[in-house]
């Protein structure tokens, strides 16, 4: 487990890109937090390391998948769930997500996992994220194995 502490949105991007030089492809990356807590932001500096030149949360869309220009190790997409819109696990079930976490080559990334929690893969890492006010933000990642 590993908390950390960021003061800007550029520190949170930078910490993502700490984060990503530390995993490999067929990772799953649970995002969790309140509104605004940075979940988005975290994403966004993954997605700019990968070369995905713009991020928005998939809100509606619910999932967006890039593929990458160049392969980043050996992860060749990025996938980018919103589960916001989602009334839980039974819904998230139609989404197919045990297809979209097997993918061996992908990074998937999935803001507000916890509706979804008991469809997560064994192992994943769980990104906890509490906004303590301004732009700091409180950051836990942990893996869950």
């Amino acid at each position: 487990m590993a908390l950390h502490q960021t003061g800007s949105a550029q520190e949170t991007q930078k910490l993502a890109i700490k984060f990503l030089s530390q995993i490999q492809e067929g990772t799953v990356v649970a995002l969790v937090g309140e509104l605004g807590s940075g979940k988005t932001t975290f994403v966004q500096g993954i997605g700019q390391t990968l070369g995905v030149s713009r991020v928005i949360s998939p809100t509606y869309n619910i999932i967006k998948h890039y593929d990458l220009q160049q392969k980043h190790g050996q992860i060749e997409a990025m996938v980018h769930l919103d589960l916001y819109r989602l009334g839980g696990v039974e819904e998230a079930r139609s989404f197919d997500l045990t297809e979209i976490f097997s993918q061996p080559h992908d990074l998937v990334l999935v803001e507000w996992a916890e509706k979804a929690e008991k469809l997560l893969p064994i192992p994943h890492y769980r990104i906890e994220f509490k906004h303590l006010g301004e732009d700091k933000r409180e950051i836990n990642i942990e893996q869950i194995s």
